[in-house]
C-alpha cells in the first residue's frame, strides 16, 4: 500500500487508474488502516513484478 497523510488520495476513487513514475496500476483500496496514519492507497500495479507485498498489512 501507499501511504499518504493528507487528503490527496481522495483524488483517487477505488478503481481509478495511476501511474506513478513508470508504473500503472488499479486503484482497489482507500481509506485508514489500523495502527498507521492518514489515509492509504491500495494499488494492483499491472506489472506483478512491482511492488513487494501481497497487498495486506505487513503481507
Amino acid at each position: 500500500m501507499v501511504g499518504i497523510v493528507d487528503d490527496t488520495c481522495l483524488r483517487f476513487p477505488y478503481g481509478a487508474r495511476i501511474k506513478i513514475v513508470e508504473n500503472s496500476g488499479t486503484v482497489r483500496y482507500v481509506g485508514e488502516v489500523s495502527g498507521y496514519k492518514g489515509t492509504w492507497l491500495g494499488i494492483e500495479w499491472d506489472d506483478p513484478r512491482r511492488g513487494k507485498h501481497n497487498g495486506t498489512v505487513n503481507g
